[in-house]
């Protein structure tokens, strides 16, 4: 099998009497969720398949699911041929950073994180945009695991030895969910396009300014929905339900009739958008930014918007 399970974790027995059923949510789907009881039951029934945490690595040698392996932002970003950070690494440098965690093209990759699967979806968007469909990430996240009554581990958990370097399969690369800067510019003077800016308030307005962008400010006519208003922080850090999602979007214009845009600060928090859109409430036609506000905000030829002399609230939010 290709994951790893190590360190002080508990046996089943001991973790059944804290188990908690999940709920269950009428998603349109949620073939990309996994319950932390299932994936502790493919664990413990030797199933082969990489389980992957991204955080980083102080986060993850506090504690981490058993088995887990570790990757941050870095190691999935293409840093060479460009000026700033955030645009999404090469399928070659996929193909290395895969093969190094030991991970099947063959097999199922299981992704979570510790903040509502944000960064965990920002890596299924890179999967699945260069051809492995074969990946689902875990409801809730680190939360999830604990939530379900299982314990985490410390122990780091050693790489995989293979021969067979992981290959995405090249006729499945998809830019379906795909956006990049000249689609955006396009975009602005089409009135059937919502670009959706998913980034906190403070950021929507240009009184934050990131590191990493140019500029504070945001897309031209673009509306705002943070994307942390999707998940349950104060509890389980799972999604919402979807009555409550599609209440979310709709009240502001956000409908399925629209071709949606996407974007953050580097098309983390608008990955995590998208899934939500497409995959958990149906929406045909949305895509991520890859670029997001960092690109753009480097280009001195395209508009932007900014009102930096409101006086806000920004709404709380994990980066």
């Amino acid at each position: 099998m290709i994951i790893v399970a190590c360190g002080n974790q508990k046996s089943s027995q001991e973790d059944s009497s804290a188990q908690k059923e999940a709920p269950k949510i009428d998603y349109y789907n949620d073939a990309y969720l996994v319950e932390a009881t299932d994936v502790k039951q493919m664990i413990e029934n030797s199933a082969t398949f990489t389980l992957i945490e991204v955080s980083k690595l102080e986060d993850y040698e506090s504690s981490h699911v058993p088995g887990a392996l570790n990757i941050w932002r870095s190691e999935y970003e293409n840093r060479e041929d460009y000026d700033y950070g955030g645009m999404i690494a090469t399928k070659e440098k996929m193909e290395t950073l895969l093969t190094r965690l030991g991970a099947s093209s063959d097999h199922e990759i299981i992704i979570y994180d510790t903040k509502g699967n944000v960064d965990a979806l920002r890596f299924v968007f890179i999967l699945r945009r260069y051809g492995h469909d074969k990946v689902r990430i875990i409801n809730g996240g680190k939360n999830g695991w604990t939530d379900a009554g299982f314990s985490l581990d410390t122990t780091p958990v050693q790489l995989v030895s293979i021969t067979t370097p992981f290959v995405f399969d090249s006729t499945k690369e998809s830019i379906a969910h795909y956006a990049s800067k000249e689609e955006v510019i396009a975009a602005l003077d089409d009135p059937n396009v919502i670009l959706l800016d998913v980034r906190t308030l403070d950021e929507y307005t240009g009184k934050m300014l990131k590191n990493g962008a140019a500029k504070a400010g945001r897309l031209p006519k673009s509306i705002h929905i943070d994307w942390a208003n999707t998940i349950d922080y104060d509890e389980s850090f799972r999604f919402k339900e979807a009555a409550d999602l599609m209440y979310l979007y709709e009240s502001k214009g956000v409908t399925k009739d629209k071709k949606i845009i996407a974007y953050c600060h580097t098309g983390v928090r608008s990955a995590h958008t998208q899934f939500v859109l497409s995959e958990l409430l149906g929406y045909k036609n949305v895509k991520n930014y890859d670029g997001s506000w960092t690109e753009w905000s480097h280009d001195d030829n395209l508009p932007f918007e900014i009102d930096p002399k409101e006086e806000l609230v920004g709404t709380p939010t994990i980066d």
